[in-house]
């Protein structure tokens, strides 16, 4: 690859980043298998991040660089290596990359996407991994799409089971105030009973 950027070389290899952002007029309905630059009006990826391994960590923290400042232009290029609990970011300036100065919890700044990249250890998708995560500018962690439907599955359970709550204690109340008419009622006949038997005493007593 540094051999195409240097003009050495006539045609560059296929390049597919682990992951990669492009902005603004973009058909998003269209069914793509993969970014090919080209059939895309020429636009290459605004953003890019490779999760590096000892077999690419030479080519992503290195090579990456000149293909991507010089060939690719790409405003912002980060890459990650998780074993080793490495994450560099850089910001295209004039014709060259300059490194991304990271917070004191070790985030970067993309100026291009408008969040933080971190590293989160908690658990996504069932696995604990230190995964390479959004956080916005208060911080928090942008949620992924399941996260969301998840937090919204949650909630609708939450919802569900108040609901529940509120018609046992609906039920409880009623059977209650039933419970209170009835013994009322009996109250009531008790009462018209004793009236009654109290009345025949009382016109046997006159009668004798």
């Amino acid at each position: 690859m540094p051999k195409f950027v240097q003009g050495q070389r006539r045609r560059a290899p296929y390049k597919g980043p682990d992951f990669f952002v492009v902005l603004g007029g973009v058909d998003g309905t269209k069914d793509r298998k993969r970014w090919v630059v080209w059939h895309e009006g020429g636009r290459y990826p605004d953003v890019i991040i490779e999760i590096t391994s000892p077999s690419t960590k030479s080519k992503d923290t290195k090579d990456n660089l000149l293909l991507y400042s010089k060939v690719f232009r790409t405003r912002e290029y980060y890459w990650y290596d998780e074993a080793a609990g490495e994450l560099a970011g850089y910001r295209l300036v004039g014709d060259e990359y300059v490194p991304i100065v990271p917070n004191a919890r070790g985030w970067l700044w993309s100026e291009v996407l408008g969040v933080w990249l971190g590293v989160s250890d908690a658990p996504f998708l069932g696995w604990r991994y230190r995964w390479l995560r959004y956080y916005d500018a208060e911080g928090r962690l942008v949620p992924t799409r399941e996260e969301i439907a998840e937090a919204e599955r949650q909630r609708a359970e939450v919802e569900r089971q108040r609901a529940e709550v509120e018609r046992q204690r609906a039920e409880q109340a009623e059977q209650r105030a039933e419970q209170e008419r009835l013994m009322r009622e009996q109250a009531e006949r008790r009462f018209a009973e004793l009236e009654a038997e109290l009345k025949r005493l009382r016109g046997e007593s006159a009668n004798e």
